[in-house]
């Protein structure tokens, strides 16, 4: 009777650890899902995520974005769901307390964008070029290889045209 019970506790023990393993790694960007499908919920087109007063950059060599900074859960989750585009040379951060394999999605995305892994040293960790729109459930998900601190967005082919690759060093100037 004595070993049943320590199986048992071993067994709960195994699941509770499972489960709390499984919620840790999940994208934030799934944190959408208990975001409201209203439109009127999200940005306007072209409109910020966090202020950008133009003194937001993320620079590769002399190469500089004008960013937007998203760094709550709900402007994470949020990101560019519905809007129309992204201005030449115009992007968005997203900063992390944490560097983890953050993933994300393209839930109700207009258009298709580069998605850039940064990590806390301002190396380029992952790069995901031309990340199509997601049309239909269930969207697939974007995952780095390694952990990093930011994730930057851009226009689609944006990397390959300026030739950021893994190993690219990313200045980021926020005030």
């Amino acid at each position: 009777m004595k070993s049943v019970a320590i199986i048992l506790i071993f067994f709960i023990l195994m699941v509770a650890s499972s489960i709390f393993y499984w919620d840790s790694e999940k994208p934030i960007a799934d944190e959408s899902a208990n975001l409201d499908d209203n439109e009127s919920s999200y940005p306007a087109d072209n409109e910020s995520i966090h202020l950008d007063d133009g003194s937001n950059k993320v620079c590769f060599d002399d190469l500089c974005l004008g960013v937007e900074i998203a760094s709550t859960s709900q402007e994470i989750s949020r990101g560019l769901m519905h809007r129309e585009g992204l201005d030449e040379g115009k992007g968005v951060l997203f900063v992390f307390g944490s560097e983890r394999r953050h993933g994300f999605w393209m839930k109700n995305m207009k258009f298709s964008i580069d998605m850039i892994w940064i990590g806390s040293d301002g190396r380029v960790v992952h790069i995901e070029r031309s990340v199509p729109a997601c049309r239909e459930d269930p969207c697939p998900g974007y995952a780095p290889s390694e952990k990093a601190k930011y994730v930057l967005e851009t226009r689609a082919n944006f990397s390959a045209e300026n030739g950021i690759d893994i190993g690219s060093m990313a200045a980021i100037y926020t005030p």
